[in-house]
């Protein structure tokens, strides 16, 4: 009989796994390294603890602010900056000089194999320190992962315009990620918003992102960066 945690750690484990899955097969004709998809994830798996230590500086500056300030301080501020921050260095200090790093796609899938590192680690953390294990894994499979899964989407297609078609601009990929990934924390944080509100926030952000990929991928194909099913 399979024990009661093996399963909690799947629920924690296979949402992290799909996003990184369901971003690959957007470039399924034209296949990213595993190892290097394997060496992103592992240092998104590090990048929690580095966080973990910011935000024990940035939050209580965040609590000198006026009172109706603070909340959205900290989500924005203390929490998304940070968390957006150390996986935007984990993602440049990787992969900004790999010859491999030549579609606008790229960028996408090696970003969010970084972000659903930071996840599993963030995951395991807040799931095994719960007393509903079960519930809080499965619920943060339809919530948090796809969160830091669209905010890494969005950060790497931007870095990836930087890097290849030199339109895009790095500071601004971390602003898209820093305000979705701050959205969701003060709409969770504050009692004067409804939780609820984090759901339209994804189901709009995914739209719009999938909407970007297959903007990304159609302007690969057209600049002969990727590989059609015809010639694949």
């Amino acid at each position: 009989m399979i024990p009661y945690g093996i399963y909690i750690i799947l629920a924690a484990v296979l949402p992290c796994i799909f996003f990184i899955w369901l971003l690959d097969r957007f470039d399924r004709f034209k296949k990213e390294p595993r190892i290097l998809l394997i060496k992103l994830f592992a240092a998104g798996l590090v990048t929690p603890l580095a966080a973990f230590l910011i935000e024990l500086v940035m939050i209580p500056v965040c609590n000198v602010l006026p009172s109706g300030l603070i909340i959205p301080a900290r989500a924005f501020i203390g929490i998304a900056a940070v968390e957006e921050g150390v996986k935007l260095a984990a993602l440049l200090l990787i992969v900004r000089k790999r010859r491999e790093f030549d579609e606008i796609l790229d960028g996408a899938v090696y970003a969010v194999s970084v972000a659903m590192g930071f996840a599993l680690l963030e995951n395991i953390m807040y799931v095994f320190g719960s007393d509903t294990p079960m519930s809080l894994a499965l619920i943060r499979g339809f919530t948090a992962v796809p969160l830091h899964a669209l905010a890494g989407g969005f950060m790497g297609l931007a870095v990836a315009r930087d890097k290849i078609e030199s339109k895009g601009s790095i500071t601004a990929a971390f602003l898209i990620a820093v305000v979705i990934h701050g959205a969701y924390d003060w709409f969770l944080m504050d009692p004067r918003l409804s939780n609820l509100f984090i759901y339209p926030l994804l189901i709009t952000g995914w739209w719009l992102l999938i909407r970007a990929i297959r903007k990304a991928r159609k302007d690969d194909i057209l600049a002969g960066r990727h590989f059609t099913s015809g010639n694949s």
